[in-house]
């Protein structure tokens, strides 16, 4: 049996011997089959390919079609190797790092020889996915891709979108838009990310501050969830972070790249947990699903100090905070008696109870508070959107006016009357008149901001859609 065997190996270590290794420009393609130049037989053997003096890739062909691919470190150690079926990619793509590690679920980097980052970026099973930046000796970012399941995701400024009921739409294209859409936030932000797949925002989201206002953030998820848009007249309005309930799991990441939030939900419930920079937890808790589909605070909450100590504990009942307490960062009861502070994703907020309800001013954040009066929103108050104004039985009231995003009215909680809409401190981009919370008559959209003089165009709604669009676009006379 053996000396049968001998024959047969000898052959075939003969026949792999002998299959032929040439320069892959020595390969023309023709219908997806590889030939050697000058000959009629589809290739079988493998293309070798050098970058700086040193073996790059290989690539191993039988009968004119790929079979695998494999390249290299200049250490001439593996770096990744991809299956192929039909010259079409199947299986797992396999990365290593120079240590010979299979890293094909991890983040992996390549290094300057001063010890700086080079390349950076995430494999999932094997394929390129989210964010990947390249970085010069001196470490400024030269370039920054994204990516999904291997393939690179094409990024379209604000202005090539067209918006028609709030779907996105390449200007010219009938098809929803799949890819980034990047557009300008306020003056205090940078530019904002977000991942659409026919049509919908599902995948990269990411918000880059201002150079000079330091921090990022970035999320991805796997679903339709981290950000919501808003379509008005084509231009995009962000709205606060969504949940999905579904089972879905949703990571955001600081600038550097570690965790900064993620939750997973299944059904009508949701856990939540934010982090600090230094990788420990901040806030984690539990979600139960509103009315509104909006998360709703329930049972233990519990916030925490940069050290990892205890800051509060907090007990909710579908949303309505019933106690707590708070700690110093030794772990010393600091509530005294019923005052309380609470945080979140946005921030903290401090205030007192009275027999268990929300009483008075409490304070959120720099110049920001809401007045309450047993447990209900009553008297001035200050948040972050709409800017300052009175609250009268839980419900916006009157004139609600904000330095960067204009003034809006409001009878019984909803806009009312004549509203001058800003996206900035200095640019007013539409002027019109609210009906009971939605756009009514005849509204100025300004293209971009009405201080520059810039061209407009003259909207009409109806119960807030858009009934029938006069004249055209023309330049504002100063």
């Amino acid at each position: 049996m053996m000396k049968n065997l001998i024959p047969f190996i000898t052959l075939f270590i003969f026949t792999s011997c002998s299959e032929p290794e040439i320069p892959s420009h020595r390969l023309v393609e023709n219908g997806g089959i590889f030939y050697e130049l000058d000959s009629n037989k589809p290739f079988s053997g493998s293309s070798i390919t050098f970058k700086d003096s040193f073996l790059f890739s290989k690539t191993y062909f039988q009968n004119g079609t790929i079979l695998k691919k494999e390249t290299f470190y200049k250490s001439g150690k593996i770096h990744i190797r991809e299956t192929f079926l039909d010259d079409k990619k199947v299986g797992i793509v396999t990365v290593f790092d120079e240590t010979g590690k299979d890293i094909s679920n991890e983040t992996f980097q390549v290094l300057w020889e001063n010890g700086l980052i080079k390349i950076t970026g995430k494999y999932l099973l094997g394929k390129k996915e989210g964010l990947w930046e390249e970085f010069d000796v001196s470490g400024n970012s030269v370039t920054r891709t994204y990516w999904s399941n291997g393939l690179k995701i094409p990024i379209i400024e604000e202005y090539q979108i067209t918006v028609r009921d709030n779907v996105p739409y390449l200007i010219n294209s009938n098809e929803p838009f799949s890819g980034i859409i990047r557009f300008q936030e306020s003056d205090y932000l940078g530019v904002t990310l977000q991942e659409f797949k026919e049509g919908k925002p599902d995948g990269i989201y990411e918000l880059r501050y201002k150079q000079d206002k330091g921090g990022g953030l970035s999320c991805y998820t796997n679903r339709q969830v981290g950000k919501s848009f808003n379509f008005e007249n084509n231009w995009i309005g962000s709205d606060d972070l969504i949940f999905v309930w579904e089972d879905i799991l949703s990571l955001c990441y600081f600038e550097d790249g570690t965790l900064s939030f993620n939750s997973t939900s299944n059904n009508d419930k949701q856990t939540y947990i934010t982090y600090y920079p230094n990788g420990k937890i901040n806030l984690k808790g539990f979600n139960i699903r509103g009315l509104d589909d909006s998360p709703l605070k329930d049972k233990e909450w519990l916030v925490y100090h940069e050290n990892g100590q205890i800051k509060s504990k907090l007990f909710y009942d579908k949303g309505t905070l019933i106690s707590g307490k708070r700690f110093d960062e030794t772990g010393k009861d600091i509530s005294n008696g019923e005052g309380l502070g609470t945080e979140d994703f946005y921030g903290e907020s401090r205030g007192y109870f009275s027999n268990g309800l929300k009483e008075g001013i409490w304070e959120e954040g720099e110049g920001l508070f809401t007045t309450y009066k047993q447990n209900l929103k009553e008297g001035p108050s200050c948040d972050s959107y709409y800017g300052c104004g009175v609250y009268k039985s839980d419900k916006r009231e009157g004139q609600w006016e904000h330095e960067n995003y204009g003034v809006k009215y409001f009878e019984n909680g909803l806009k009312e009357g004549l509203t001058e809409e800003k996206i900035s401190k200095n640019c007013t981009n539409s002027v019109g008149s609210y009906k009971n919370d939605q756009k009514s008559g005849y509204w100025t959209e300004y293209k971009y901001c009405r201080e520059d003089g810039d061209s407009y165009e003259t909207i009409f709604y109806l119960e807030g859609k858009v009934f029938d669009l006069i004249g055209t676009l023309e330049q504002v006379t100063k």
